[in-house]
């Protein structure tokens, strides 16, 4: 197999299908990692975490800067950062 990018490939690198839990991955220290041109992970369903949710910014001198989002109990619209 090629490691040319520019050329065109249809394989998938992992397919997991399960009946009641499609899989999990654990580490030692990092979970999951994963990357994508057009997208890197999208979930179509509900998401859960029980950490906080960060953005990581590039900043203006290269250096990535946790940006944490806000949570609620019920649901809500925030402008810049009060609720309406």
């Amino acid at each position: 197999m090629s490691n040319n990018f520019s050329e065109k490939n249809t394989h998938v690198g992992l397919g997991i299908y399960g009946g009641v839990m499609g899989g999990w991955v654990r580490g030692m220290k990092y979970g999951f990692h994963t990357k994508g041109e057009t997208y890197s992970l999208y979930v179509d369903g509900n998401g859960y975490t029980n950490k906080p949710l960060a953005y990581l910014i590039g900043s203006e001198n290269q250096d990535k800067v946790a940006s944490f989002m806000s949570t609620s109990l019920k649901p809500e619209v925030t402008v810049n950062g009060k609720s309406i």
